[in-house]
C-alpha cells in the first residue's frame, strides 16, 4: 500500500470552523471488561475532542459516553499528525493489514480506525491488532503511542 504524509499546519492562527481534519478511533479489546472505546478529533480550530464509552458487561450501568474538548498546541498536534502520516492510506478507504494475508490471527485483539479529512481529501484507515500481532508490532506500537503525543495523559487507558 502507498503512503503519503499529513501536511500539517503551520503556527499561523488556525481556521474558526470546528470541522472535524482528523480522527483517530479505537476498538475496544473484544473480552475487556473495565475498558473504553475512545474518538480523538483534531479539529480545524486547533481543539481536541476527546469522547469516550465503557465497553464491556454492564458498560451502559456506567452512563453516557463522556466528552471533553482540550486546546492543545500546533507543536504537539503537528507531532501527533506527523507520527501517523507513514498510515495514510493513497486510496480512499484501506485496511492494513489485509486479514486474507494473515499468517496468524488472535480474536480479541481490538483494532483502530483513522479518517483524515482535509485539503487532499478523505481517507480511512483501518486497522486489526489481531493480524499477525509480532509481524506489525512495530506499527502496532507506533499507532497506539501516538494519541501520547498530545500531551493530554492516557487516554486509551494503557489498552489497545
Amino acid at each position: 500500500m502507498a503512503v503519503t504524509s499529513v501536511a500539517h499546519a503551520d503556527d499561523q492562527a488556525a481556521p474558526a470552523s470546528p470541522e472535524e481534519t482528523f480522527v483517530y478511533e479505537n476498538a475496544a479489546l473484544g473480552l475487556c471488561y473495565h475498558c473504553f472505546r475512545v474518538r480523538i478529533a483534531v479539529l480545524s480550530d486547533g481543539g481536541v475532542a476527546i469522547t469516550r464509552w465503557r465497553v464491556g458487561p454492564r458498560a451502559s450501568d456506567q452512563g453516557d459516553p463522556s466528552l471533553s474538548r482540550e486546546q492543545v498546541s500546533r507543536a504537539r498536534i503537528r507531532r501527533f499528525l506527523q507520527a501517523l502520516a507513514p498510515y495514510r492510506p493513497s486510496e480512499e478507504k484501506a485496511t492494513i493489514p489485509l486479514l486474507s494475508a494473515c499468517s496468524m490471527f488472535v480474536t480479541e485483539a481490538g483494532g483502530l480506525t483513522m479518517i483524515w479529512n482535509d485539503a487532499r481529501g478523505y481517507r480511512q484507515l483501518r486497522v486489526d491488532y489481531g493480524c499477525d500481532p509480532a509481524r506489525y508490532k512495530a506499527m502496532f506500537d507506533a499507532l497506539h503511542h501516538a494519541p501520547g503525543l498530545l500531551g493530554l495523559g492516557d487516554l486509551l487507558n494503557g489498552k489497545w
